[in-house]
């Protein structure tokens, strides 16, 4: 019984052996390719001519070996270059009109080998959801209450920053004078005016009430949607700043 038949598995690259080898049976070969070994065995079928029968093997062979080395270059002046080195028909050849059966085996062959696997693109969730919505003027409506969460979110990202730059450390049980502030009266901190002001502002019930803010059970700040605007603790905190300041 024969040994089995593999092909080698050369870089794009390569350079090929000026003969097939022996043992390449091309309908063998050609079996993970069915359209292409269809076109192949029809073709056979009314060829006589014993010079065309070997170009189609010789063909055949480089098809294989391009597909093994994971080209993607199928053009008919490369596959035309590289079978000509190993007794295929020419570029030449296989563009003039007599060229058709050539022409045909690699644009079926190209069809039939597997590209690369594209990235996933990825998918917006409020696009996605918008996608999902069939009435157009729910997802108009939709859109605008997306755009608007959007902006506040922004809008709440600048203030947590403004406020972090802003806020002084608030006072442990050390001294004023141990930690090198400014003291006022036992237990004070100097705080400067517009500092003081704008925690104040944050903090106060008409800025809450304006924004429709409020502290959930859990000492958090969240907004209208309990969207969480600050960890729990963060407005009490801010307030015993107040208490420990001038």
């Amino acid at each position: 019984m024969d040994e089995e038949f593999h092909l080698p598995q050369p870089s794009p690259g390569i350079k090929l052996a000026e003969q097939v080898p022996d043992a390449f049976e091309p309908e063998g070969a050609l079996a993970g390719y069915p359209r292409t070994l269809e076109r192949y065995r029809e073709i056979l079928s009314r060829t006589s001519s014993t010079t065309k029968i070997r170009q189609l093997r010789n063909l055949a062979w480089v098809l294989l070996i391009q597909a093994s080395a994971r080209s993607q270059d199928y053009r008919v002046s490369t596959v035309g270059n590289r079978t000509a080195a190993c007794g295929g028909p020419t570029a030449q050849t296989i563009r003039n009109a007599n060229g058709s059966d050539y022409r045909a085996l690699i644009e079926l062959f190209e069809g039939e080998v597997e590209k690369p696997k594209a990235l996933p693109v990825p998918v917006d969730k409020d696009d996605a959801l918008l996608a999902a919505i069939n009435d157009t003027s729910a997802r108009n409506q939709v859109r605008l209450l997306l755009h608007d969460c959007a902006s506040l979110r922004n809008q709440v990202n600048l203030l947590k920053n403004q406020i972090a730059r802003e806020a002084p450390p608030i006072p442990t049980v050390l001294s004023t004078s141990a930690q090198g502030l400014p003291a006022t009266a036992a237990g004070m901190t100097k705080m400067s005016r517009s500092r003081r002001d704008a925690i104040e502002h944050f903090v106060s019930e008409a800025n809450m009430t304006t924004k429709k803010w409020r502290t959930n059970e859990h000492g958090a700040l969240v907004d209208a949607f309990d969207i969480e605007i600050a960890r729990p603790g963060f407005v009490e905190a801010l307030r015993q700043v107040l208490s420990h300041t001038s």
